[in-house]
């Protein structure tokens, strides 16, 4: 910053769609409570503290594919995948510390479903759902 402190670290984020146009507003761009990001809205504590579930790949798959998932600190983590009535098929708990963390999922570890899929991260901060489609 300004005074000369070394753990002040700014992020810029450009927003473009997809004719190529930008965003003009240079206001601070922080990530609030409800996930949702305002300009120079203030942010309480260290940034984003909750789990992030991030999307498979490949999508759609047919003989594996890859879920990752980041934790902002040591804790239990479920992983279910579900098909569209929300039977579970497949599950996976344990203890993760924090970081990102990749589980891979083969095409047989489920039953003989195809189409779409969805799959479920639940921790002590909550749940995030994701959809996925299986081929063949």
């Amino acid at each position: 910053d300004e005074a000369g402190n070394k753990d002040f670290c700014t992020t810029t984020l450009l927003l473009q769609d997809n004719t190529g146009n930008a965003c003009q507003d240079s206001s601070p761009l922080t990530e609030s409570g409800s996930g949702v990001a305002s300009p120079g809205q203030k942010v309480k504590g260290e940034g984003i503290r909750t789990p992030e579930l991030y999307q498979n790949t490949p999508n759609p798959f047919s003989g594996e594919t890859k879920i990752g998932f980041w934790l902002p600190e040591s804790m239990t983590a479920t992983l279910k995948i579900m098909d569209v009535t929300g039977k579970e098929l497949y599950r996976v708990s344990g203890s993760y510390s924090g970081g990102n963390h990749l589980i891979t999922l083969e095409a047989g570890s489920i039953p003989e479903v195809k189409g779409v899929l969805f799959y479920q991260l639940e921790t002590k901060s909550g749940v995030i759902n994701k959809r996925m489609v299986k081929v063949n």
